[in-house]
């Protein structure tokens, strides 16, 4: 494919209807193909979903799986980089709880980039990675109405057991929920460059916004049911199911 190689014709339907069916973006580190699946940087997702998520991202950001060494450092700077801001608890402790989660995870987003933006794209990319465990669970925390007795974060805790540790769930096996949302965010780190979030986020990212301002404008777009109402209609569905139980879930 030529840079000026013609990809397809527009007309006036594609962009009434909020340029549906129209490649809006280009993606080098990941492709999906209704026959091979997703990709990451050339690794198919089945031998990256057993993988711990940071040798993952590592992945997205270096094209390159780490070795054993890399692997520990990076982990070591994310945890360097981990400390959130005592500001996002404030805001967080003056939303209304009935706001949508999405809205409340822009805010969040939009306060971490107040706090400290660098202006360097690869630091805060760094620095938002690090500090969305501790984030998305004082959001849990404060939208649930439970803000009083929030443990301390332990920054020498992995991003998924942060996250879990914030959350601090009775009567859940921690280590199968540690499990099942390490797999879950290596599933969903990367899905190429044309849906409405990225698209949204690239979009703003273009006017020379912040990365904070940028991924905030992303999540506003995911917040919407014709983008994000999938995972939710999926956690009502099985929750509906109400057992684990592989027989009953199969009747």
């Amino acid at each position: 494919m030529t840079n000026d190689e013609p990809l397809l014709s527009v007309t006036s339907a594609h962009l009434n209807t909020g340029l549906r069916g129209i490649p809006v973006g280009t993606c080098r580190t990941s492709f999906v193909t209704q026959t091979e699946g997703v990709h990451y940087c050339g690794y198919p997702i089945a031998e990256l979903a057993a993988m711990d998520v940071e040798d993952v991202i590592y992945l997205l950001f270096h094209k390159e799986l780490p070795t054993a060494e890399q692997s520990a450092a990076f982990r070591a700077d994310l945890s360097s980089r981990g400390a959130v801001p005592e500001g996002v608890a404030a805001v967080y402790a003056a939303l209304p709880r009935e706001g949508h989660p999405m809205d409340w995870l822009s805010v969040g987003m939009h306060t971490l980039g107040m706090a400290e933006t660098t202006g360097d794209w690869l630091e805060d990319a760094l620095n938002l990675v690090a500090r969305m465990p501790r984030v998305m669970g004082l959001l849990f925390r404060y939208r649930e109405g439970r803000s009083e007795g929030i443990p301390a974060d332990d920054l020498s805790l992995g991003l998924v057991d942060r996250f879990v540790a914030t959350l601090d769930p009775e009567g859940v096996d921690r280590s199968v929920m540690r499990e099942v949302l390490n797999a879950y965010l290596v599933l969903h780190l990367d899905h190429g460059g044309g849906n409405l979030s990225t698209f949204t986020g690239k979009a703003t990212a273009s006017g020379k916004a912040t990365l904070y301002a940028s991924m905030a404008s992303a999540m506003n777009s995911l917040s919407g049911p014709l983008h994000g109402r999938a995972n939710q209609s999926c956690l009502e569905f099985v929750l509906g199911i109400g057992t684990s139980d592989p027989a009953e879930v199969e009747s």
